[in-house]
């Protein structure tokens, strides 16, 4: 079995190991004789209550009712779930979406297909850091809007949106909101009610939980019809027998991960730091992109004149692990789409790299780290 370091992963936007809390909390369940959590015999209701005390855990953290929460297989489901859970519920009335052209995969592949259901999709300005215009959504808004999406942390620049004016926005406008909040727990705490967000989606990998494990929001009142049907779990709103072990572990990984939030992210900030003025430092040509001030644990640059797919494979062979972007291109290591429609130069877009930071790093591992993506990268440069 192939074991590495984890001190030198730089991918923790894309999964996260998991936490020592998760995995004891979820070694506890596993040990024990799970029955399904929705029988009603004895170990049935034992498993149930597995499950609703995680469900209790994450509402409270989140400061919402439990009954609002909804387990899915992650985030994918859960994302689709929203869209098409609003939109159904609504197609006699509005059939207008609006939403950024910088979406993760799991919502932007839905958005293309909208049009050929008889939707209007509608694509709202961002600037080059990815930040929603508001003048520009304030256009776009009308009553026939249904929904709109924006991802509230973004997955390749960190860049994290006006919610509070979004939703006020769309409020107003009688629509209704989705935010894809995957990426903002590993660097801000926040509850849904500050947020105001009437649909919002979570994922257990990305704060220290499982793979597998999802959680969807929808507000109490707002429009929603199953994806999923065949059941009456998740209170007849997602079909499918649930993830207990799954569930006990999200619950356990976030409060684990918002316990010691404070510590990690100041870490964060002076990590980015030191690795921009170590490669800066050593004569390479280099540029941040996306938000000045963002999620804490995102840092995507551009190494100009340093083909990234190349620096990637060297430093994957020297055990230094980073990314392009988003994971969910099935391995596929190709220029951001996001940063393309940013408008940076091709140059930036084809040399840009993804650090993303997690608990299992230090600032002896990042400094080494950045001097050897220095030491590959100048190599590179020359060749």
């Amino acid at each position: 079995m192939f074991v590495w370091d984890e001190r030198f992963y730089f991918d923790h936007a894309a999964t996260t190991p998991l936490h020592p809390r998760a995995r004891e909390a979820m070694r506890e369940v596993m040990d024990l004789p799970l029955a399904n959590p929705a029988s009603t015999h004895a170990p049935g209701r034992a498993a149930r209550a597995l499950l609703e005390r995680a469900r209790s855990t994450l509402a409270e953290l989140l400061e919402v009712d439990p009954k609002t929460l909804i387990f899915t297989s992650g985030a994918t489901e859960a994302n689709a779930t929203a869209l098409y859970g609003a939109l159904r519920a609504q197609e006699k009335r509005r059939r207008r979406v609006i939403s950024t052209p910088i979406e993760h995969a799991s919502i932007r592949a839905h958005l293309d297909g909208l049009s050929a259901l008889g939707y209007e999709v509608d694509y709202v300005d961002v600037d080059q850091e990815g930040t929603v215009d508001l003048a520009s959504l304030d256009a776009l808004l009308s009553e026939d809007t249904a929904l709109v999406v924006v991802i509230g942390g973004h997955n390749e620049l960190g860049t994290v949106q006006p919610l509070r004016a979004i939703a006020e926005r769309t409020r107003r406008a009688g629509a209704y909101l989705h935010v894809d909040a995957v990426q903002m727990p590993a660097s801000m705490r926040f509850t849904i009610p500050e947020i105001q967000a009437d649909y919002l989606t979570l994922s257990a990998h990305k704060v220290g939980g499982p793979v597998g494990s999802g959680l969807l929001y929808v507000a109490p009142g707002a429009p929603f019809e199953p994806l999923l049907k065949g059941g009456e779990q998740e209170g007849g709103r997602r079909s499918g027998t649930q993830d207990v072990v799954g569930a006990v572990g999200f619950a356990a990984a976030l409060r684990a991960l918002w316990d010691e939030l404070a510590f990690h992210v100041a870490r964060y900030h002076t990590y980015a730091h030191m690795l921009i003025e170590t490669l800066r430092a050593s004569g390479l040509n280099v540029f941040k992109n996306g938000a000045k001030e963002g999620l804490a644990h995102i840092l995507n640059v551009s190494l100009c004149g340093v083909p990234a797919d190349l620096l990637l494979v060297r430093l994957d062979l020297m055990g230094v692990y980073l990314s392009r972007g988003s994971a969910c291109a099935a391995g596929v290591e190709k220029p951001s789409e996001v940063l393309k429609h940013l408008g940076l130069p091709v140059n930036r877009v084809e040399s840009a790299v993804r650090i993303s930071f997690g608990p299992s790093n230090d600032e002896t591992s990042v400094q080494e780290a950045a001097q050897t993506m220095a030491q590959v990268a100048r190599a590179l440069s020359r060749s």
